[in-house]
């Protein structure tokens, strides 16, 4: 009952508002992530950025909390599936640079893979390739935490079989990504880590951004709150998800990354319309998110105890940055309460 009435409260602290708030006025937003830090729901940090510009920032917690070493603005974590979004810029850009075609089948790459002959680099990017996702399975828990070779990635994408025919709807898996993360790397004969550097990296000074391997100190560890406490969750080993989800970055670098993406800085305008085209609920490498009549453009992730979320709405050049290495709550309330901080109370 007492769990009850928190969540009322909290969800009551942002209600009935008239919006007499200025735009800089996020008492109330600080009440709320108070509340949270204080009955140990969230650690992590938020941002938030209009036209490139810091109007929202906060860090709640511990990067590691066995030292009581706090989170800070500059923390790494890792991004689960927001990768996504860079692997799919990485994918426009070899197809405006005619080294990849959106139509073309995957059977030229991998002809094993059932229906490859009719499954295209665009139903794979949208999630319409009726590929099962390998993560799924239960199986993938016996191998997540150990390195792994693309040959036994592909065997097991293989023996997960299809769950539809290919482009008759959308679906979410792991294995589309996974396998384009292989296809750019044999097209570009480069690694999908120095692409990430060559293409997006580097051209828009993300310092903090790379494809993770072994932890380093300035990463954030990973908790689940368990039996009353945070209790370490051990990293997925970042061979297994690659380009579905291998990212680290920081809240910064992920602001200037999608920024970059909708301002021309990554792929040409007409490369961006086809990553916002949506179809069934799934752009290519990303989503559309409501929020009352506005559309944001971005990706969710989540791997081990991390949890993220990374939006853009264009209209006003708005960017939300949710990064957590620790979750007991909805993330998507916390996002939510973010948006009518800036939103609704000005």
């Amino acid at each position: 009952m007492k769990k009850n009435i928190f969540f009322g409260i909290l969800v009551g602290m942002f209600a009935g508002f008239t919006g007499v708030a200025t735009a800089q006025d996020f008492s109330k937003l600080d009440q709320f992530l108070d509340s949270l830090e204080t009955h140990e729901k969230f650690m992590g940090n938020l941002l938030l950025e209009r036209d490139g510009q810091v109007i929202y920032e906060r860090s709640i917690g511990f990067q590691d909390t066995e030292t009581e070493e706090e989170l800070t603005s500059t923390s790494r974590f890792r991004v689960g599936s927001i990768t996504k979004m860079f692997t799919a810029s990485l994918v426009m850009k070899s197809v405006e640079e005619r080294t990849l075609n959106l139509n073309q089948p995957l059977s030229d790459f991998y002809p094993e893979v059932k229906n490859a002959e009719k499954d295209t680099i665009s139903n794979l990017l949208q999630h319409r390739s009726g590929i099962h996702n390998f993560t799924n399975d239960e199986v993938y828990m016996t191998y997540y935490l150990d390195p792994q070779t693309e040959e036994f990635m592909i065997e097991k994408i293989i023996a997960g079989g299809n769950d539809f025919e290919p482009d008759s709807k959308g679906d979410y898996s792991n294995s589309n990504f996974v396998l384009l993360t292989y296809i750019l790397e044999k097209v570009n004969k480069q690694s999908y880590a120095d692409l990430i550097k060559e293409y997006i990296a580097s051209p828009l000074q993300l310092k903090n951004t790379y494809v993770g391997k072994a932890p380093v100190k300035e990463e954030a560890k990973s908790y689940q709150f368990k039996e009353g406490k945070w209790v370490f969750e051990p990293y997925t080993n970042m061979s297994v998800p690659a380009g579905a989800g291998a990212i680290v970055s920081t809240t910064a670098d992920l602001a200037k990354f999608i920024e970059g993406l909708f301002s021309g800085k990554i792929i040409t305008d007409e490369s961006l319309k086809l990553m916002m085209e949506i179809k069934d609920g799934y752009g290519r490498g990303m989503f559309q998110y409501p929020y009352d009549e506005k559309k944001f453009y971005g990706h969710s992730g989540g791997i081990d105890g991390f949890r993220s979320q990374l939006s853009f709405f264009p209209e006003e050049k708005l960017t939300l940055v949710s990064l957590s290495n620790g979750l007991n709550y909805n993330s998507n309330d916390i996002a939510v309460a973010m948006l009518h901080g800036y939103l609704v109370m000005r």
